[in-house]
């Protein structure tokens, strides 16, 4: 099974995927930003200069290519996506795997702001606030695509994976 976790940055998914592991049900956790700047040879924190220094085209089709090959590893796994990791082509993928989940952290734009404002790792958050509205309104249509949505109470209510596939199965 592939868990992937999306919403807006700031949103928590780095932090929700801290609290999937480790996990009695064997999966891996990967935060997509991470493994992206481990490819890139850099340490996380350098992404964002990364992505300044090369431009977003070239990250986003990093990206994109990371996250296919990944939806297609044989393991089981909880992906941490970036916040504007969804594409037409990673939903036609997500659609054709049977397992493979989309959880939405549905975390206020507001909440979202006031956590990454003046993060340099993150190009976007300099950007103004009317911008940062506009991005994630931009963005809505495709989190609201998930399979669940969770809402800033369930994010902190679930605990592990265990709760979390539970969600997801309904089981």
């Amino acid at each position: 099974m592939k868990i992937l976790i999306c919403g807006f940055m700031g949103a928590g998914k780095s932090t929700f995927l801290k609290k999937m592991q480790p996990n009695k049900l064997g999966y891996d956790c990967i935060d997509l930003d991470h493994a992206l700047a481990n490819d890139f040879g850099i340490h996380p924190d350098r992404l964002g200069e990364w992505i300044l220094q090369n431009g977003f085209p070239l990250f986003r089709d990093k990206e994109k290519t990371k996250l296919k090959k990944l939806i297609r590893h044989d393991n089981s796994l909880v992906i941490a996506l970036g916040g504007g990791s969804l594409n037409p082509e990673i939903f036609s993928m997500i659609e054709k795997t049977s397992d493979c989940y989309l959880v939405f952290l549905d975390t206020s734009i507001e909440v979202c702001i006031e956590r990454i404002r003046g993060e340099k790792n993150r190009p976007l958050s300099n950007i103004s606030e009317s911008e940062l509205f506009a991005l994630y309104e931009s963005r809505a249509q495709d989190y609201e695509k998930a399979d669940i949505r969770l809402n800033e109470q369930e994010i902190k209510e679930i605990e592990g994976l265990e709760a979390l596939v539970h969600n997801l199965l309904g089981s």
